[in-house]
């Protein structure tokens, strides 16, 4: 994990990181480390070099003055042109071997996939409204404003018509992905998961204790990252509801008729736990 998206994932769940960017004037200069300097290597003399190159280098082979008349100018040329054609014959197999290099690393570089280009992963974007429910179910709407005023009053009359009290109204908090742009993006949807869990993991560590999830809209990217199937979100662990939007429940006289039967259940399961609290 690169330090960018470590940063984004602390600034996900609420933990401030302190990062020094500036340099506040006429503020001293931070202490630096003493690193040990490298020993440096004693070169040896002139005199020494010369005595190791005598004692090292091997005798010279020496040839009888009678090898060297019965050479014949025709059987050295012969040896001369059988290294010629050997040494050309060696060149051979390393031309081909610099080609087949070369078009390895064009082929890499090709498969390489660029972060600049289109075809590099791009980070999955969505934006929600986060709310507790008494610190015990959250709500969810899939927006990036804060609800309306008559959105809240909708969804107060929704819990009250239920039988769920709440000690404080609900206090939206807003979450958008990805935090910081222009990150490189390798795996975009567990990435997103992964920056929504450490969201809520904050939450929880301020004192939320979930119980359940309420998603009030529909909106295809924040569903796959919520992973909500058969009312349970696998990613945060946790039964979960989703229906209309707000708007639709506020236009609608149809969708208000067909979330009356869900409000018994609701009143059901938050006694139900209220009592196994107790």
């Amino acid at each position: 994990m690169t330090e960018p998206q470590r940063l984004q994932y602390l600034q996900a769940m609420g933990v401030t990181a302190w990062v020094g960017r500036y340099r506040l004037p006429n503020a001293a200069e931070s202490m630096a480390c003493e690193w040990p300097e490298p020993s440096e290597d004693v070169k040896p003399s002139v005199s020494q070099l010369q005595a190791a190159l005598v004692e090292t280098s091997p005798p010279a082979p020496s040839y009888g003055a009678d090898e060297a008349s019965t050479t014949r100018p025709g059987r050295a040329r012969a040896l001369l042109e059988g290294v010629a054609d050997s040494a050309s014959q060696d060149e051979v197999p390393l031309a081909n071997d610099r080609e087949t290099i070369q078009e390895r690393s064009s082929d890499d570089e090709q498969a390489r996939p660029d972060i600049d280009s289109d075809d590099a992963p791009q980070a999955l974007r969505f934006s929600l409204q986060v709310a507790s429910l008494d610190g015990r179910w959250l709500v969810i709407l899939p927006d990036g404003t804060p609800p309306s005023s008559l959105s809240q009053r909708l969804l107060a009359n929704i819990f009250r018509a239920a039988g769920i009290e709440c000690e404080t109204g609900l206090v939206f908090q807003s979450f958008h992905w990805p935090m910081i742009e222009e990150l490189p993006v390798h795996e975009p949807l567990e990435e997103a998961r992964e920056g929504l869990r450490a969201f809520v993991d904050g939450r929880r560590r301020g004192g939320w204790r979930l119980e359940r999830v309420l998603l009030f809209g529909h909106a295809p990217v924040l569903e796959d990252v919520l992973a909500i199937t058969e009312g349970h979100s696998t990613l945060l662990g946790l039964p979960a509801w989703q229906g209309p939007a707000l708007e639709t429940l506020a236009q609608d006289a149809g969708a208000k008729r067909s979330l009356l039967p869900m409000l018994s259940t609701w009143q059901v399961q938050w006694f139900q736990a209220a009592d196994d609290g107790d």
